[in-house]
């Protein structure tokens, strides 16, 4: 993978050519102007970027599943090109393995980045991170929606007037291409526990759940 355009300008000093060319280059080289100009150091493409992966099961106006990953230059330059954002999100219910989701990842999953969506290019500078994020109803590919043929359901020993599902299992992996000229990011697998909350109910009536501790309530 080229990592810089190099330009030969009046006075025979290596230049960069613009910030950066094409394919995926590097900005901002320190160059000495000296006609024994060295090229950048060759960075493979599987160390260019990291990643990390989060798993969540989120209590709002509809329980779902987030899944997140966050993604790291680590490359001491700053990264500059089209944007590729594509990839999957594979979950699969642990307890039957049959009944699973893949989620396609796009720019649309992009919750935070220095990304224009008009030219599509997307910038990290040395260090910086970029957030991208999925949602999951827990319908799978086959239309089987858990909530109602899978988990199992009590009444909230702590409200009578919410159920709660017995604690169950995801395990979630995730692939993505950033830059066409970076390897893909292979994160997972992760599992996550849980417990669903079927019901929404007033505050009056029910204590709130953390989704974080979903299954606290549960004898």
């Amino acid at each position: 993978m080229a990592l810089a355009s190099w330009s030969w300008g009046a006075r025979g000093c290596g230049a960069l050519s613009g910030r950066w060319g094409s394919p995926l280059v590097v900005a901002a080289l320190a160059a000495v102007c000296a006609c024994s100009e060295h090229l950048p150091e060759y960075a493979d493409p599987h160390d260019l970027l990291s990643g990390s992966l989060a798993v969540q099961y989120v209590m709002a106006e509809r329980n779902e599943i987030v899944v997140s990953v966050m993604v790291r230059n680590l490359y001491d330059e700053t990264l500059q090109d089209t944007a590729v954002f594509s990839g999957t999100c594979d979950i699969t219910f642990r307890r039957d393995p049959s009944k699973h989701k893949t989620l396609a990842i796009t720019s649309a999953n992009l919750q935070w980045g220095d990304y224009n969506s008009t030219t599509r290019i997307l910038t990290l500078d040395p260090g910086e991170t970029m957030i991208m994020a999925a949602r999951w109803d827990f319908v799978c590919d086959d239309s089987t929606d858990l909530r109602t043929s899978a988990f199992r359901y009590i009444v909230d020993p702590t409200c009578r007037f919410r159920h709660v599902a017995l604690s169950e299992e995801l395990d979630v992996t995730l692939s993505v291409t950033v830059f066409k000229q970076t390897a893909p990011l292979e994160l997972g697998p992760m599992s996550v526990s849980f417990c669903h909350i079927d019901t929404a109910v007033p505050l009056q009536l029910c204590a709130p759940i953390n989704g974080d501790n979903s299954c606290s309530v549960l004898p």
